[in-house]
């Protein structure tokens, strides 16, 4: 019998066509992302704190099943000389792992075609697909922006702010959520909810990519010390 996968809580907003409406284009709504310049769907993505330092990078390492040997005190030191190399040469060497891991997490969204790399942003939760068009904004590219959204076999709305016309009733809904269909509706109100989720802690996902970078990259030709002794075992053979 096959499993039955809960949708998580966050992803469970109204059904009724409405309240989605209302949702999406209410203060309450907004708790959820941010609104800007126009634009309803943005996302604050600015990073602070960013901690790249080899300790802490280790330690996502583990966290994260990436493969490391913190207990081999020999491959530590080894990592730990190849980290010091590569990234603290003058003191701003560690700018290529900052850029490396940043331009990583964009293109999850921005990629080919200023769409989504990361296919899970592809998709809703029961797998129909989606079209998204994402862009950054801010002196620091610190705003995710939601510029189009629509669902497999559907229409395309761009909710840029040429395109996000407001009616002039206070009551009323913008003019491409009151003329878009119920199923783009609704799915465009769980997309934001799974992106708002997934983007909470720019700070961890960075890391987590500059981790995945160091070791399972620029680390990658460092063997363990076990595997050092049996390879002079196997030369003397």
């Amino acid at each position: 019998m096959r499993k039955q996968i809960t949708k998580p809580e966050y992803m469970v907003g109204p059904r009724n066509r409405t309240d989605i409406a209302k949702f999406l284009t209410s203060e309450d709504g907004w708790q959820e992302r941010h609104y800007d310049d126009g634009y309803l769907f943005c996302f604050n993505v600015k990073l602070h704190g960013l901690d790249l330092s080899f300790d802490h990078l280790l330690e996502v390492a583990k966290e994260n099943g990436i493969d490391v040997s913190p207990d081999d005190a020999g491959w530590v030191e080894r990592t730990i000389d190849r980290y010091n190399e590569t990234y603290d040469n003058g003191g701003g060497g560690i700018e290529y792992l900052w850029q490396a891991a940043v331009e990583e997490a964009q293109g999850n969204f921005v990629g080919g075609g200023g769409c989504p790399d990361d296919d899970s942003y592809n998709m809703l939760w029961d797998g129909t697909e989606v079209h998204a068009r994402f862009g950054f904004k801010g002196r620091s590219n610190g705003w995710l922006v939601l510029k189009e959204f629509g669902v497999k076999n559907g229409p395309i709305y761009k909710l840029t702010p040429n395109d996000v016309m407001f009616t002039d009733s206070a009551d009323d809904e913008p003019t491409y959520i009151s003329i878009m269909d119920y199923r783009t509706l609704r799915g465009l109100d769980e997309y934001l909810r799974f992106v708002s989720n997934s983007v909470k802690n720019p700070e961890k996902a960075v890391e987590e990519i500059a981790a995945s970078f160091f070791f399972g990259s620029i680390c990658e030709d460092i063997q363990t010390t076990e595997d050092l002794v049996m390879a002079e075992i196997g030369a003397g053979i």
